[in-house]
């Protein structure tokens, strides 16, 4: 569905992104994980399409994705930055649909899914960060994007929201196409994504199933830390040690 080729991105110190190749099919929830810096932003920036300075070619469906005109991409697109603040001090619901225009039952009923509900009413600036980033997401996927990009989709909610809110994302890869996410939580990274692409120094280090992606190596090169995995039935987590930590 989604095909990358030699994408590049030229940086202050270095490149932002170095001649990255890939090809991910539809109905999958990639996560995006590294550490500060590896360029996770900058990759779904320019998937995105709102990096001006990037070369290379994507194609989505066989189309030319950099060449096609804003309106023709928002058809496809729903879009989620890593840092956004609405412009206006608009009621919750107002902010979800202000895109899209669907009905008021299927506002409501999209809003529910998220949780908003109660807030719908509040402003902007009367609800939380937490509750915030949730109408942005909802707002996101309204449109039932094809192709939904997230930078760090569950920065600033509770254990409870980031749990239910990877699992939407995993739906709706399973039932309307692909979705990319950038994560920092590599426990809900392993848990809910299907496929994890690494970075590091703008390089696409390697790419693959959790468990081919999170090894000992990869966490040691990437991250700087030595981790210790335990699994169960209904999810994994991890306990990491620094490596100089360990060293001492």
């Amino acid at each position: 569905m989604l095909e990358l080729d030699d994408l590049y991105l030229a940086g202050i110190s270095r490149p932002r992104l170095q001649h990255i190749n890939l090809k991910l099919t539809s109905n999958q929830l990639i996560g995006v994980i590294g550490a500060n810096g590896a360029g996770k932003s900058s990759l779904l920036r320019g998937i995105a399409a709102v990096e001006p300075q990037l070369k290379g070619h994507i194609r989505l469906k066989h189309q030319d994705w950099l060449r096609l005109s804003h309106r023709q991409r928002q058809k496809y697109l729903g879009y989620l930055p890593q840092t956004e603040a609405p412009e206006w001090d608009i009621r919750i619901d107002e902010l979800v649909n202000l895109s899209a225009q669907v009905t008021h039952s299927q506002l409501m009923k999209h809003l529910e899914k998220y949780a908003l509900l109660t807030l719908k009413e509040r402003r902007v600036s009367q609800v939380s960060g937490g509750e915030r980033q949730r109408a942005l997401l909802a707002r996101a996927t309204l449109s039932e994007p094809q192709l939904l990009i997230c930078d760090e989709p569950v920065s600033g909610l509770d254990v409870a929201h980031q749990l239910t809110i990877m699992q939407q994302l995993h739906n709706h890869a399973r039932t309307h196409g692909l979705v990319l996410a950038a994560i920092h939580d590599l426990a809900l990274a392993a848990r809910f994504c299907d496929s994890l692409l690494l970075m590091h120094n703008g390089e696409l280090v390697q790419s693959g199933e959790p468990f081919e992606v999170l090894t000992e190596k990869n966490l040691a090169h990437c991250f700087g830390v030595q981790a210790e995995w335990f699994c169960k039935d209904n999810g994994v987590g991890w306990i990491p040690t620094p490596l100089q930590a360990v060293k001492d």
